[in-house]
């Protein structure tokens, strides 16, 4: 079994050293060609796959042998956050909610078309002011990355107060 690390293009290769332990060769002079040499994220999901290697001599002789190689993706995606958001408390209600959108600035993954995102916490209320939260981005392949966030919870709704006329009478 031959592993094949993907790259930051999403792109891997192989070669002859990679795959054939030995090639007895009695003229000593051979090519080697594989069904499949280059490997990419689509592959991820059929891996392991078997190709085949064919050692060809210069009399046009040939042998074949087949190789089970495994795909892997072992970078974590890159994310980009906002240090520090604002937010602000529902004016009826007292509570507020954040969304991974509105604290990434950019994400990008070699493999992955969508990243999972998940917040540490996405709900606040009255009890606090401020608040660091994680932001994890995972990947297809479970690699993940973090980015940290200061929440600043702010109330600006004044107190509704209503009040009675009172009359006094001396």
């Amino acid at each position: 079994n031959v592993e094949v690390i993907l790259d930051q293009n999403g792109v891997g290769n192989i070669v002859e050293t990679d795959t054939l332990v030995s090639v007895l060769e009695n003229c000593a002079s051979y090519t080697t060609t594989f069904d499949q040499g280059t490997f990419s994220c689509a592959d991820l999901t059929n891996s392991p796959i078997e190709i085949t290697a064919t050692v060809t001599d210069a009399h046009d002789n040939s042998s074949n042998c087949q190789v089970d190689i495994t795909i892997i993706d072992n970078l974590a995606p890159e994310l980009n956050c906002q240090t520090n958001y604002d937010l602000e408390l529902d004016t009826i209600t007292g509570l507020a909610s954040i969304l991974a959108s509105d604290i990434i600035i950019s994400s990008s993954d070699n493999c992955a078309n969508e990243l999972d995102f998940v917040l540490s916490q996405d709900q606040f209320d009255c009890s606090l002011s401020e608040v660091t939260v994680t932001l994890t981005a995972t990947d297809e392949s479970t690699n993940d990355s973090t980015c940290d966030v200061v929440v600043s919870i702010s109330d600006t709704t004044p107190p509704e107060l209503t009040c009675l006329d009172y009359t006094v009478y001396l």
